[in-house]
């Protein structure tokens, strides 16, 4: 009699992942992630998660200015077992242009916009938050809040979170700036 058998996983890490575009075995434009070791396949956006990227990335080119840069859906380097892409990332100029992908401690700002993906996003923050990300803000478009996350710890939580509605405003991390939530975030109707 056959006993049954947990099939094996095979993890990847980043390298691994970066060898694979490099010879062609993944296309660098097939819409995946690696996270945990685990290759991820993304799906497309709807259009209110792509309607917040796009309106959140214009409130914070603004509100940043010319000596930052905000990054839309690019790699977080560094981290050996992941390959995240954030919907929106915020570094200095100084690391933006430095040739390499930027690793999560180097950022200012991490965002992840959750519709359909919220559980993806709150692993992702878990990665973040023991990448050393200074700050992570995951935008729930079904409940129309955003959870603020500072204070990142090595097992993957954070010290300090907090939630702000469509009518509160959000400090800028890195300078003495604030954000309505409303100009990103709006009620669906």
């Amino acid at each position: 009699m056959a006993m049954a058998t947990t099939p094996a996983i095979r993890r990847f890490t980043s390298d691994e992942v970066w060898q694979m575009v490099e010879i062609g075995l993944l296309g660098a434009d097939e819409p995946y992630e690696l996270l945990d070791g685990e290759l991820t396949y993304v799906s497309p956006q709807n259009p209110p998660h792509a309607g917040v990227i796009r309106a959140l990335n214009g409130a914070l080119s603004l509100g940043y200015g010319a000596c930052f840069q905000v990054a839309v859906q690019l790699p977080i380097g560094g981290i050996a077992d992941s390959i995240p892409e954030p919907d929106l990332a915020v570094v200095t100029t100084e690391i933006g242009f430095q040739g390499t992908h930027p690793r999560a401690d180097q950022t200012i700002l991490i965002v992840e916009v959750s519709d359909s993906s919220v559980r993806r996003d709150i692993r992702k923050g878990a990665i973040y938050a023991i990448a050393g990300a200074p700050v992570f803000w995951r935008i729930e478009v079904p409940r129309q809040v955003v959870i603020v996350h500072q204070r990142p710890q090595r097992d993957g939580t954070w010290d300090e979170v907090t939630e702000v509605d469509g009518a509160g405003a959000l400090e800028l991390p890195g300078i003495d700036r604030r954000i309505d939530v409303a100009a990103f975030l709006k009620p669906r109707g």
